[in-house]
């Protein structure tokens, strides 16, 4: 769920910038409401899935435990990350075209980096530290310890991961909006 999110976001808020031409070209807005509406909107999907997954759980007579409510800070960290991403991948898209070429096949290769096809327990213990530097990792583990191991996530790695998170909102935030005056006329 938390990757399906992740993915949808950053695919659907990169083509929306320019799908959208002729509204930003009519009207004034503040142009980062699109990539941040297409995050806002992928955010309809996991809440389904995860009723689905509740329901099934249920139906299994699978413990629901307390740490599933967890599921939600989690997820608004995730949220805050992904808009950051989608507001670079916008301002660099507006530029450079091409991104939309490349930005299926740079997800198809982010999706290792975090354990989504993998167990945690499989990253050789060499790259260990390396590989839990990235936020999506720490996230992605985080969510399915809360969900089916029933267990809380720790406290340092949320905190880290907010902090990431709001650093890289900041910076991309400030990178778009020192486009967002040209953004009409790049397009």
């Amino acid at each position: 769920m938390p990757w399906a999110f992740c993915s949808t976001s950053i695919s659907t808020s990169a083509a929306g910038m320019l799908n959208h031409r002729t509204l930003m070209a009519t009207v004034y807005f503040p142009r980062e409401i699109v990539p941040i509406s297409f995050v806002m909107a992928s955010l309809i999907d996991p809440a389904v899935s995860f009723a689905v997954l509740l329901s099934m759980m249920l139906y299994y007579s699978i413990p629901i435990t307390v740490t599933t409510l967890l599921t939600i800070p989690i997820f608004g960290i995730l949220a805050i990350l992904v808009i950051s991403i989608c507001l670079f991948v916008t301002s660099v898209q507006v530029r450079i075209r091409d991104i939309s070429v490349a930005l299926p096949l740079v997800l198809q290769v982010l999706v290792f980096t975090a354990p989504i096809v993998y167990p945690a327990s499989a990253v050789p213990v060499a790259l260990q530290s390396l590989y839990w530097f990235n936020p999506f990792a720490i996230l992605v583990q985080s969510f399915r310890e809360a969900v089916i191991g029933g267990g809380v996530p720790p406290a340092g790695d949320m905190v880290y991961c907010t902090v990431i998170a709001v650093i890289c909102f900041l910076t991309s935030y400030l990178i778009f909006k020192k486009i967002e005056p040209t953004i009409v006329d790049d397009m």
